[in-house]
């Protein structure tokens, strides 16, 4: 699957390139999950902490169920914040790809006269299954072609 017409040099240098690509995308990735996941807990927790005390000063419930209380909101808050934080994850990464990563592939790509091809092949062959990088060319099409 290999294009015979890069050299081994120019196959370490794309390899090195799409590499370098791949962790822009995780890296936007992963920043922006982690904000997404740190301010829907917060903001979470604050309304579910304030309505257990509100509960338990006007007797409502007793101290027991205000903590199983607590531990139930606390689980939803986490599963709310792992939610958005996926998104924000998907959505930063779409966005550094079509903003940052998609040009600079097609200008190196333009520069050093090689094809959308060549460089799905190596991201194909290099890169985990799951990477970033990978995902966004499977999703325009550049690595999912059938070889003559």
């Amino acid at each position: 699957m290999q294009p015979i017409s890069l050299t081994p040099e120019q196959t370490q240098e794309l390899v090195g390139f799409a590499e370098l690509e791949n962790e822009k995308l995780r890296a936007a990735g992963a920043e922006s999950a982690e904000q997404a996941f740190g301010l829907g807990c917060g903001l979470g927790l604050v309304p579910t902490v304030i309505i257990i005390i509100v509960l338990f000063v006007l007797k409502v419930i007793n101290f027991i169920l205000a903590i199983v209380l607590l531990g139930m909101g606390l689980l939803a808050v986490v599963g709310i914040g792992m939610l958005l934080a996926s998104r924000a994850r998907v959505n930063a990464a779409s966005r550094t790809y079509q903003t940052s990563v998609e040009p600079e592939i097609l200008q190196y790509l333009d520069e050093h006269d090689l094809t959308r091809q060549q460089f799905g092949v190596i991201v194909q062959e290099q890169l985990p299954e799951n990477a970033p990088l990978r995902v966004h060319l499977d999703q325009v099409g550049t690595i999912n072609f059938t070889q003559e």
